[in-house]
C-alpha cells in the first residue's frame, strides 16, 4: 500500500511535455497491433443495404429473403450507403481506415470534453481518454452504425457542456444538425439523442428551485425542439422517428440476439470493474458531485444493466462523472501544458506512422475466414453448373450467416 501512495505520489508531481502527452494518447491505437481486425457479422447485410440503396432507391418493401411484401425500412441507411462505398472501392482496406480515423476522432473528442470538465487537468483527462477508449475498442468499436453513435454522442455531451462552461449560446446551433446525422444514420439511436439532455434539465430544475446559480434553460429546449423538427429530414419520414417504439421489447429479438440480453459477470468482469471505479469515484468525491453527471451515470447504468448495447452510452457519459470526481487526485499547473496547433500536427504524424505499421496486420481477404464461404463458392459453381437462377430457390441460413448469403446475392 506505501509503495502505491509513493507511486501516486511522484506521479503527481510529473509535468509532462506536449510530446509525451501526444505519445500517450496513441497507447489506445495499439489495440489494433494486439488483435486481428475483421468485419462484424452485420456487415454483409449492411454493404448489401447500401448497394440495394444506390442501385434501386429506398424500398418499402424487403428486398432480400424469400419474404412478399414484407415491410421494411433502412433505418441505417447512411452507415450502410459509407459502408457500401468504401468497401466497394477499397475493401477491408478502407474499412480498417475508417475504424482508425473515427477512433483518432474519438480519442480527441474525449480528451477535450474531459479537459473542459476537469479544467484542464491533464493528467487525469489522459488517463480517463486511455481507459474508455480501450474500453470502447474492445466492445464497441466495430463496423456497425454504432461506430458513428459514439462519436455523436460525444459530441453532443461536448457541446452541452461547453454552453454551459462558456455561456455561450452558438454552441447549440450544432445540436439540430447532430440530430439530422443521427436520425440517417442509425435511428434506433435517435431518441437517446434527447435523453441525454433530461439530466440537464433536472438539475437546471433543482437548482432553481434551491436558488443556486444556474444557466439558462430556455435555448437547451429551444436547440432541443429544432433537433426534434431536423428529425423529420430522413427518408422515412415518422417511420424512422417511431422505429425504436416498433423495433425494441420484442420477446424474440431479446431472447436470440446477445447484444439484446441483459449482462451477466461471466460476460465480462472489466465492465463491472469499470463500474465499481466510478462508484469509488462517488465515494472519494462525494461533497462535490454534479447532479446532471449522476443522473446520466444512474440512467446509462440502468440501460448497460439491462443489455449489453445499453452500455456503449454507460462508457460515453461516465467520462463526465469520473473527470469530475477525480479532477484534484493530481496536484496540476493548468497552464503549464497547453497544447498548440503545432502540436496536433505531431500528433497526426504519430498516428500516421502508427497507422503505417498497424496496417501490416491488415488481412485483405476476410471473406475466406469465414466458415460459410466454401458453401456458398460450392452452391454458386452448382447453380451455374445446372443453370439455375437464384431467384428461384429459397435458402435456409442461420442469423450469423444470412447477411453474407445477402451480400452474395
Amino acid at each position: 500500500m506505501n509503495k502505491v501512495k509513493k507511486f501516486l505520489l511522484k506521479y503527481s508531481k510529473w509535468k509532462p511535455s506536449t510530446g509525451v502527452i501526444l505519445i500517450l494518447l496513441t497507447i489506445p491505437f495499439f489495440y489494433f497491433a494486439l488483435f486481428l481486425f475483421e468485419l462484424d457479422n452485420d456487415f454483409w447485410f449492411l454493404f448489401n443495404t447500401g448497394k440495394n440503396i444506390i442501385t434501386d432507391g429506398f424500398s418499402r418493401i424487403e428486398p432480400f429473403t424469400m419474404h412478399e411484401g414484407f415491410s421494411y425500412m433502412s433505418q441505417q441507411w447512411l452507415s450502410s450507403v459509407i459502408f457500401y462505398l468504401i468497401y466497394d472501392y477499397a475493401g477491408v482496406v478502407g474499412m480498417f481506415i475508417l475504424i482508425f480515423v473515427c477512433n483518432i476522432i474519438i480519442v480527441f473528442l474525449l480528451y477535450k470534453l474531459l479537459l473542459l470538465i476537469t479544467f484542464n487537468k491533464i493528467k487525469v483527462s489522459i488517463i480517463i481518454t486511455i481507459i474508455t477508449d480501450f474500453l470502447l475498442l474492445f466492445f464497441f468499436i466495430v463496423t456497425r452504425p454504432q461506430l458513428f453513435d459514439i462519436i455523436i454522442f460525444i459530441l453532443e455531451l461536448y457541446i452541452l457542456e461547453l454552453f454551459i462552461h462558456k455561456n455561450n449560446k452558438k454552441f447549440l446551433f450544432f445540436l439540430p444538425v447532430i440530430s439530422l446525422v443521427l436520425i440517417n444514420m442509425h435511428a434506433s439511436m435517435w431518441l437517446m439523442f434527447f435523453v441525454f439532455f433530461i439530466p440537464y434539465i433536472c438539475e437546471w430544475g433543482c437548482n432553481y428551485i434551491r436558488k443556486k446559480n444556474n444557466y439558462s434553460i430556455k435555448p437547451i429546449l429551444l436547440a432541443m425542439l429544432i433537433s426534434l423538427l431536423f428529425g423529420f429530414i430522413n427518408p422515412y419520414g415518422i417511420d424512422s422517428i417511431a422505429y425504436l417504439f416498433n423495433s425494441y421489447g420484442v420477446y424474440y429479438i431479446n431472447d436470440f440476439i446477445i447484444e439484446m440480453k441483459p449482462l451477466t459477470i461471466n460476460d465480462s468482469i472489466i465492465l463491472y470493474i469499470y463500474i465499481f471505479i466510478i462508484l469509488l469515484s462517488y465515494y472519494k468525491n462525494k461533497r462535490n458531485n454534479c447532479l446532471r453527471y449522476f443522473l446520466l451515470f444512474l440512467g446509462t447504468l440502468y440501460l448497460g444493466l439491462s443489455h449489453f448495447k445499453g452500455f456503449i452510452f454507460l462508457i460515453v457519459t461516465a467520462i463526465l462523472s469520473l473527470g469530475n470526481n477525480l479532477k484534484d487526485i493530481f496536484d496540476e499547473d493548468e497552464k503549464s501544458m497547453k497544447i498548440s496547433k503545432k502540436d496536433y500536427l505531431i500528433y497526426a504524424e504519430i498516428l500516421l506512422f502508427m497507422f503505417l505499421i498497424i496496417s501490416f496486420n491488415i488481412e485483405l481477404s476476410k471473406e475466406k475466414d469465414l466458415a460459410i464461404y466454401e458453401v456458398v463458392n460450392y452452391l454458386d459453381s452448382e447453380i451455374k453448373k445446372n443453370g439455375y437462377d437464384k431467384n428461384d430457390l429459397d435458402i435456409y441460413v442461420g442469423y450469423n450467416d444470412g447477411g453474407y448469403l445477402e451480400y452474395r446475392g
